[in-house]
Parts: C-alpha cells; structure tokens; sequence
C-alpha cells in the first residue's frame, strides 16, 4: 500500500504521539503548535502552504478534530478517507490512496497526518481496517483464532521433553545434596546438571537431526505448521500456508527452533529439576573423578541391572563427599559467626580500630583463616609484553591470615629465593602474627591483648606439604603447652579437599585485582598495592632470615601423628599436654593421641597440675628444661633459601632487562656474576654435574643417567 505523494518529514514532531488517550487542556495551543509545524516545507509540493493559506477555514475543523479523544479522532479519519479508497484488487501489491481536506485538494500523507494530529503508523492501520470494512471492531491478529507458528504440535511437544529426559539420563550429573522443590512439592527430585558444553542451540541441532531420522513425517508435519504465510490471500479468505515438498526439508528452518526448545525446556514441570552447569576452573579431583565414572558407565541390554548397580553406588560415595564437604563449611560459618560476636574490637571504615564496650579479650573466640596465594610476578606491567609469556620471571609469594573475627588479613609477602614453601614458613608466620602482628594491630584496645586470649580455632585448607602436616601440630602442641602464649583450647580444621574457598581468597581477588593495573617491578610497590587493595588488607615483608626451624626444634618433643592425612580436625588443650585429639569430622567422636617424645621426662613430669616442675633428670632440673621448652622461640635457627636459579638470573639480564625503565634494572634483572667468564653451555654443564651429586647423596641406588638435571641455585645478592 502506498500513497500519492513521496510524504515528509516535517511531522516528525508531532507524529511520534502514538500514545493513545493523550489529552491536550488547551487546544489554542496545540494548534498553534500544528501551525508551527505546517510552516516548515513537508514535500517537494510544498501541500502544508495550501492548507496554511485556508488556515482560518481549516482551524475550526481541526479544532473539533483535536477536542475529542483519540477514538473519536481516529472514526472522524476514517471517515474522510473512506470515500478515496478504491475497490480491492487481489492483482495489485500497492494501492494509491489520496488525502483530501476540505478547501484544499490532495495533499502529501505527512501534511494529513500533521493535521488530525496522528502518526503515519497509525494513518496506515486505520486506512486497513477501512479498506476491510472493520471500521468499529479491534485489532485483530493474523493469527486470530489459529495456533501460533511457534507452538508445538502436542504430539512434538511430547518428543521434545522425551528426548531431554533421555539426554539428561544419559549426560546429566546428579547432585545428590540438592532437590529442585517445584517438583513434586517439598521432597522434590534430585537435581540433574547438564555438562557446561551443552547449549539450547547446540541441544535443538541435535534433536532436529534425530527427529527428521526417527519420525520424518511429523517432521514434516511441524515444518508445514511452521512455513512463511502467502500474504497475497484475499480478505476473509483463511491465508494459505505454503506446501512443503521433500526437497525443502534441507533448505528450510528446522521444525523446532532454539526458542521453541528453550520454552518447552523451562516451562516443562517434568523437566524443572534438569539444569545447566556453568562452566568452572579449579573443580575439586574428586567430583571429577565421581563425575567421569557417572558418565562412562553406560550399558544397554543385559548389562543394564549392571549399569544402575554402579551409578547408584558412586552416586551415593559422591553424596557422602559434598555432605562431608558442606559441613566442614558449615563448621567454619559458624566459628567465624561466633568470632564476630564476641570480638572486642571493631573496625572502622576509614580502617581504623575502636573498642567494643561490654566486651572482653577473654572471652574472644580469636578464628583465623590462612592460606597461600597464587604468586605476583616481576616486573608487572599493565600493557603486557609479548615474550612475557614465554620467559619465567621473578615472583613474589604472598601467604594471608584472616582474623574472620576482625575482618583484617595480613599479607605475608616475600621474594622468590628467599625462603621455600612448606611446613617452616606456615609455623613461623603463624607464630609471628600472633606473637607480634596481632597486638601491633589492635593491642592495649579494651585493656587487652594475645596474652589474655583463651580459645583459638584455626581453618585452612587440606594442603598436606603446607598445612597438614606434623610441624604443625607440633608447634600447636607448643602453643597449648608453653608460657609464651595462655590458649586453653586451640582447634585446627582442614575443609574437604577441592571446596576450600573461603575468606582469605576473597582478599587475594583484591589484590590480585588491583594488581592488573599496576606497574610493579619492587617490593615497595607490591606492598603499596597490597594496601591499596582494600581496607581489609595489610601487608607485611617477609625478609631473608626471618624463617626459623621449627621443624628441628619440635621433633626433639614431638613425634609424627600417623594417618595424619586421614583426619580433619584436631584439638589440643592445656589440660593435656603433649596430647592431640583427632576426629574425621564434626559427625565423628575424639580420639586421643599423645605425641610427647621427649627423651629426659615425661609431659606428666615436666608439666604438673599443682604447679612448677621439681623433679630432675640426669641432674638437670625440669623446671630448667620447662624454661628452656618455653623459651623455645628464641634459640631457632633460620632458614634461608637457596637464591634465584643461575639460569634465570642469565636469562632476565639478556631477555628482560631492554623492557624495565632505567632506576628497577639493577633490581629486577641485575647482571649475574660471572656472566662475561662463563658460557651457557659451561653453565648448563655445571649444573648438571651439581644436580647429579646432589641426587646421588640423596639415592645412592638411583640410576643417574635417568635423573633430569635442574640448574643448580646461586643466593641473589640484595
């Protein structure tokens, strides 16, 4: 349909009030407003002068034009228009259509539309329901009174949810520790997670392909429901739907369209408990193994009592582990509640500490979190160069406590080659920060201190080298037993291995996300971005040396717990020193285990219940050796670590150093010693030979020649 003239644009203004029911109070002024409008040039016809020039005329007319509401304005067009449309012809696509107004001849459809104050949307949908005769009665649909080109055939709709069921049955993975509640009430069904890789489209490509090869006539059947209409049929006349022969299937949309799929998928009660599982990193090993034992065991036919027998059975070993590993968590949600609530300080916004009245250090339940982070490199740049990604570089390593209670996590960090990961480094800063950080932080608040602290719960992961290990317990035994600190009860728990996300992750994600965008080449710049972080990060340098032996000095007292990595919570207590109670978790009972090893007395001996030790052994006095087993943090040795490997050291100097501004060269990547005397290959060599005679004072039986040669380590001059 089309009209006479090109049309304008000069309405554009007054057109775009489609909303029906819009009122104007005063009429004066909207005409005013069309008169304005009209003395812009609308068309190369220039049809708004002839109605200005019949203005005093045409005012009027427009005037009770614009005094009733829309559908009275929308009959009256109607009206006039009526008389200028001609009969239907089926033969013709387009349709000439003239716009009269009294005094003036035709006019352009912008200049009409202008003037009885309509859009040309509208001026279309009227002249349609005029041309049809449905002057008085609604909008009506095409698809009035006919099912929707996008419903199912019920008969399909049936097969769509059959063949999710069976997707789901055959590729979903059960989570036995949740039940989808819209299903069948308050017990529900267990909830059923699609892998990740599976999508609405990729599921519809695949059903349309297994549709059109099981059941190629109701494929066809849903493809005609679904084909283009003939918008050529005649008034009153059902419109036809093209016939969809053989040959149309290929080149044809699909019967069943991704929104068709993604409705019945989510509308569906029976399919409720069938979702998707979003993608993830660092999965626990565990659920990945229950996953993948899920997935292969499949059997048809006789095997398939089998098949049920084996799912069942890992899927009940796989509800064991997420129950065990939800209530570790739920055990440390608690802990950390509690902490809150007894804490006797508070911190501030501006990061600053205050005193909580009513509340004493005594009854602190001091709940701290720790782990180690992913390592910072060195240099840090925000605009990354390209041979980064292929060069080891320098790194910082950062290990956090986080006092749950407070909301404050000290950030241990210190340089790679300084000291090693492992049990060592754990016990020392953990003793560190209790024995100094804590009480610089928030000391003499509330007249109180660490020495006035009676309980403490520790929480780490289930990492064996770095927490879970004999060191640990050891100094943890110390604790409970020496002077130097005044706990009562102190409890280690580990959460289940691969669901160990807890607080001092979230601390680690500031950092690391301010670490993005910043230029960091030195230690000065890493702990300012630390700081930076947020308020609840604080930084603290670790240097060379300040790692002590705990490890050496403990096994002269303590000795090894054995299946120590089968239990995931330990308890100690004053009242029993030298004794450790073990359990596997919060649903098991204690069991004791005493690991006092020490050669001159007992722990009954060398700590009574009625006071100071008296005894003697070999003429030395056990209250000296208490003393000196209380005092044991001042003899440690330290442990420093073996320096920034040579070859590093060579490769930074000659790949790194052009990308480092002037000032950090001699910081980052300084020249090695002996890099002007010495070859790569006389390097390599030399490395070699020191690796092989470490290895062989380590495995005298070891085949040498089967050892591979790591580069030998040179301390990193500071």
């Amino acid at each position: 349909m089309a009209d006479d003239s090109d049309g304008c644009d000069s309405n554009a203004a007054l057109a775009n009030s489609d909303s029906e029911g819009e009122d104007f109070d005063d009429v004066t002024q909207r005409l005013q407003q069309i008169k304005q409008t009209l003395e812009q040039q609308c068309c190369a016809k220039n049809c708004s002068l002839k109605v200005l020039k019949e203005w005093e005329v045409l005012a009027p007319i427009c005037a009770g034009v614009l005094s009733g509401d829309i559908n009275s304005r929308k009959t009256a067009v109607m009206g006039s228009i009526s008389s200028n449309v001609p009969a239907y012809d089926p033969n013709k696509q387009r349709m000439r259509v003239t716009w009269n107004l009294p005094n003036v001849k035709s006019v352009c459809v912008g200049t009409f539309a202008t003037f009885v104050d309509l859009s040309r949307k509208q001026l279309k949908g009227l002249l349609g329901r005029v041309r049809d005769g449905n002057w008085f009665s609604g909008y009506k649909h095409g698809l009035t009174d006919e099912a929707s080109n996008r419903s199912l055939l019920p008969q399909t709709r049936r097969l769509v949810v059959d063949w999710i069921v069976d997707l789901a049955e055959t590729n979903a993975v059960l989570d036995p520790s949740r039940r989808h509640r819209k299903y069948e009430g308050k017990n529900g069904q267990t909830v059923q997670y699609l892998p990740s890789m599976f999508t609405f489209e990729k599921m519809t490509e695949q059903f349309n392909l297994w549709f059109l090869s099981t059941h190629p006539d109701a494929y066809k059947d849903e493809l005609q429901r679904r084909s283009v209409r003939d918008f050529a049929a005649p008034p009153g006349v059902p419109k036809r739907r093209r016939v969809v022969l053989d040959d149309d299937i290929g080149k044809w949309p699909a019967a069943v369209s991704a929104c068709t799929l993604r409705r019945v998928f989510l509308k569906e009660d029976c399919l409720l408990h069938i979702k998707f599982r979003k993608p993830r990193s660092d999965v626990c090993d565990d659920c990945s193994a229950f996953y993948s034992q899920k997935v292969t065991v499949r059997a048809d036919g006789p095997e398939m009592r089998t098949r049920v027998q084996v799912r069942e059975s890992v899927l009940d070993e796989w509800h064991a582990h997420i129950v065990a590993a939800r209530r570790a968590r739920g055990v440390w949600l608690r802990e950390v509640a509690e902490s809150k609530d007894t804490c006797p300080v508070k911190r501030n916004a501006d990061g600053t500490f205050s005193a909580i009245e009513g509340r004493c250090w005594k009854d602190w339940l001091l709940c701290l979190s720790f782990d180690f982070a992913q390592q910072l490199e060195v240099p840090n740049l925000v605009d990354v160069v390209g041979s980064f990604y292929f060069m080891s570089l320098l790194h910082f390593k950062l290990f956090g406590i986080m006092n749950d209670g407070l909301g404050v996590q000290t950030n241990f960090i210190f340089r790679e080659g300084d000291t090693k990961k492992g049990s060592n480094v754990v016990t020392t800063l953990l003793d560190l920060y209790l024995d100094k950080c804590l009480d610089g932080m928030i000391g003499g608040l509330n007249n109180g201190s660490v020495q006035d602290i009676e309980h403490l719960r520790l929480h780490a992961d289930n990492c064996i080298g770095q927490n879970k290990n004999n060191t640990m317990l050891a100094l943890l035994l110390w604790m409970a037993s020496s002077k130097s600190y005044n706990f009562k009860t102190i409890t280690l728990k580990f959460m289940v291995k691969g669901h160990t996300k807890f607080s001092p992750d979230g601390a680690f994600g500031h950092v690391k996300k301010l670490y993005r965008h910043r230029e960091v080449f030195t230690m000065e710049q890493a702990i300012s971005v630390i700081n930076d972080s947020a308020v609840s990060n604080v930084a603290h340098e670790v240097k060379s040396g300040d790692i002590k032996n705990w490890m050496g000095a403990l096994d002269v007292y303590f000795k090894k717990l054995p299946g120590i990595t089968q239990f995931h919570e330990f308890k100690f207590t004053r009242a029993t020193p030298g004794v450790v109670e073990i359990r596997h978790g919060d649903h098991d009972t204690w069991k004791r285990r005493n690991l006092w090893d020490f050669e001159r007395c007992t722990a009954e001996e060398l700590f009574p219940t009625d006071g100071e030790p008296t005894g003697t052994t070999a003429g030395v006095p056990h209250s000296e050796l208490k003393a000196k087993f209380d005092s044991l943090r001042v003899g440690l040795e330290s442990e420093r670590g073996d320096g920034v490997p040579m070859l590093k050291r060579f490769d930074l100097f000659e790949k790194l150093r052009d990308n480092v501004p002037n000032e950090y060269k001699d910081v980052v990547c300084p020249k090695p010693d002996g890099y002007e005397t010495m070859s790569r290959t006389q390097l390599m060599q030399q490395y070699k030979r020191t690796k092989l005679k470490k290895a062989k004072q380590r495995q005298p039986s070891a085949v040498l020649s089967g050892i591979m040669s790591i580069p030998d380590v040179v301390t990193m001059q500071e």
